[in-house]
């Protein structure tokens, strides 16, 4: 094994799994991540005479560490995803949080590179005693959080981590993502629909259980704690771990910076609402990925309203915005409860409040006829029937169904 770990190749036609070194000398070139996926999905399609389909068995999808990932470093913690793109036919890239990437290095490897299709819904299991293809039918049609909680009544007492796909995946949705522990999403690009038209219903990295000792030379002591030092000392550290990216709401609003109804006006009223400061007394806890002082990550609960009682994960920056002044929705509870439907659906929160607001426009500007629009009422704020379209799209149905395939592609077919 190299020191940034090896390689796994996993056919899911055929069920054959291998594992090599990557040699020093990739991983000095392209330094894991992004770099290291686009350069190994570049030769493989340049074998190819007219390109490769998305949701084709030949679009590899490729999972790579950074290369600190896994080591002392704070704030280390990402995994980069490619393939080619189901929502624009180019390179479609994606990053992940959590931990893990830190799993998959601690199980000894950097990348993982999935070919093929399965026969049947599968999920791949990487533990202690190498990478197996196992069955997953009790886990298809299952959404994100579903899927992790049927995962830990499979592996009960073990330590893991996993990547999983909702029904947005399973139908194709070209934005669909990939979620990992419940709350990290891997959004952009649908990577989801790749995995789901592989027939791959997660990815389980477990751990063996024994605790790691790690050996940090005095130079690498002084390197984690200055940088800790800068990130703690950072003006922006109070915001991000106390509020999250939801703390900049109104300071983009303050600077005119809103997409408010599909980007007509530059403020938002209900910006003050939305905003992570006005968050803090239904916050419960923090979260964070591993090694990172931020802890960004936070779970509300409203001791009032529809949503009263439940654990919600907080949005951050980029939901709030485009599910809320994008949409022209203002009522925050309602917003972070269709933040967390995205994610447990597996779909992008980005691309489909944009698809919603999208609707919302044309409807607004009587160019969505009542029969395409299957009788909704898109105005601007209508939370409501923002869930509708939301639970639309991850079924393929109806106006969802068609604006699941993105904004570009409903605009051509409405005309």
């Amino acid at each position: 094994m190299s020191h940034f770990g090896n390689l796994l190749s996993v056919d899911l036609a055929d069920g054959a799994v291998a594992s090599r070194p990557l040699p020093e000398s990739t991983c000095r070139k392209w330094l894991g991540g992004r770099a290291l996926n686009v350069g190994m999905l570049y030769r493989h399609l340049r074998g190819t005479a007219r390109g490769i389909l998305p949701l084709a068995p030949e679009n590899p999808l490729l999972f790579s560490n950074g290369l600190l990932t896994g080591t002392p470093a704070p704030s280390s913690s990402r995994l980069h995803i490619n393939a080619v793109s189901p929502l624009t036919g180019l390179l479609g890239s994606s990053n992940v949080g959590g931990d893990a990437g830190i799993r998959l290095r601690e199980a000894g490897y950097g990348s993982i590179v999935l070919r093929g299709r399965a026969d049947r819904p599968v999920f791949l299991d990487i533990g202690p005693d190498g990478a197996h293809i196992r069955d997953a039918a009790g886990l298809w049609g299952l959404d994100t959080e579903e899927t992790h909680a049927a995962l830990e009544d499979l592996f009960p007492g073990e330590a893991f981590q996993s990547l999983a796909i909702g029904p947005g995946g399973e139908t194709g949705a070209a934005f669909a993502c990939i979620v990992s522990d419940r709350d990290h999403a891997a959004g952009r690009t649908g990577m989801g629909a790749v995995m789901g038209a592989k027939r791959l219903k997660a990815i389980v990295v477990r751990g063996d259980g024994r605790p790691r000792r790690e050996q940090k030379s005095e130079a690498v002591r002084a390197a984690v704690t200055d940088y800790l030092r800068r990130i703690t000392g950072s003006p922006d550290f109070k915001v991000f771990s106390e509020l999250g990216g939801a703390g900049y709401v109104k300071w983009a609003d303050d600077n005119a910076l809103m997409s408010t109804r599909n980007y007509r006006e530059r403020r938002f009223s209900g910006s003050v609402a939305l905003d992570g400061a006005g968050l803090r007394e239904a916050r419960v806890r923090t979260r964070g990925c591993a090694r990172c002082p931020v802890r960004c990550k936070a779970v509300l609960r409203f001791t009032e309203g529809k949503y009263k009682d439940r654990d919600l994960f907080r949005p951050e920056f980029e939901p709030m915005i485009n599910l809320g002044a994008k949409c022209g929705l203002a009522d925050a509870p309602t917003l972070i409860h269709l933040d967390n439907l995205l994610t447990r659906l597996g779909l992008d929160s980005t691309s489909a409040a944009t698809a919603i607001a999208f609707a919302m426009d044309l409807h607004d500007r009587g160019i969505l006829d009542r029969k395409l629009s299957g009788g909704l009422d898109l105005s601007w704020g209508n939370g409501a029937v923002m869930e509708t379209l939301i639970r639309q799209m991850a079924a393929g149905e109806s106006l969802g169904g068609l604006l699941a395939g993105g904004v570009r592609r409903a605009a051509q077919a409405i005309g």
